[in-house]
């Protein structure tokens, strides 16, 4: 979905006018429009005020994830090796309950290769 596609349908799902989010950004609400349009499109501070008016991630306005407001997970020591995984988003889809239990996991293989 292009980024005009996503403002629009954000935008409604709220509730608000483009007038509205156009007062929130700073801008006219003739600018804002031509944003839903996708004749122009906003620089990064403008799109760092409009996430956080809808509550979602710069990059999913980007359309780099397709989760609106992933969690922020607290990876421990013990995955550390497989941190790189978490940054490129294999496991965005995990929730902090499941990344505790890897992190549970990783603690007893180690515990495991200690005693042998």
């Amino acid at each position: 979905m292009k980024l005009s596609e996503k403002l629009k349908e954000l935008r409604k799902k709220i509730g608000l006018t483009q007038s509205d989010i156009a007062s929130q950004i700073g801008i006219s609400r003739v600018g804002y429009t031509q944003y839903e349009l996708g004749k122009r499109e906003p620089d990064y501070e403008t799109l760092k005020i409009i996430a956080g008016i809808f509550n979602v991630t710069v990059d999913y306005l980007l359309g780099m994830t397709e989760l609106p407001n992933p969690q922020k997970l607290i990876i421990p020591d013990e995955l550390k090796n497989v941190r790189v995984a978490f940054h490129r988003g294999e496991f965005e889809d995990l929730t902090q309950d499941e990344v505790d239990k890897l992190a549970e996991y990783a603690r007893f293989v180690k515990a495991q290769r200690k005693k042998e």
